[in-house]
């Protein structure tokens, strides 16, 4: 498919910076996400070859932006509320669960830089809800 509005070299140019800026959002990612390198062969710059025990899928730019949006005023939702709040809450760290129609399952997202916090509030969670069910 040809682009009426820019010339080959400007699409060529604009493909090279596309896919520059996104192996460069792949590496931050995989730094704060804390995946390991690969044992052999190298770096790799695709998420599916990854040393992970997780599936990673890494979208950055103008495709983002609509979750971004999204995310970023749910969380701002919360902090205001939070901040009311005199439970300490304020502190706690964010995530956002998106329930979209005709499933019963969610999207779960947080911030990478919160990644662990998150995970460890996670784990809690779990840790007494399994301490509730087994008193009933």
């Amino acid at each position: 498919m040809t682009d009426k509005y820019l010339s080959k070299d400007e699409r060529r140019k604009m493909n090279t910076f596309n896919r520059s800026n996104g192996r460069s959002k792949q590496e931050r990612a995989k730094t704060l996400l804390g995946v390991p390198e690969r044992l052999y062969g190298g770096k790799s710059s695709d998420e599916e070859h990854w040393n992970s025990e997780v599936r990673f899928e890494v979208k950055s730019g103008n495709q983002v932006e609509p979750i971004a949006t999204r995310f970023y005023k749910a969380e701002k939702q919360s902090s205001e509320y939070a901040g009311r709040q005199k439970d300490g809450s304020i502190n706690k760290p964010f995530s956002m669960v998106a329930m979209p129609h005709g499933t019963g399952d969610g999207i779960f997202l947080c911030r990478l830089s919160e990644i662990e916090e998150v995970v460890e509030g996670l784990i809690k969670n779990w840790k007494l809800v399994k301490e509730q069910l087994e008193e009933e």
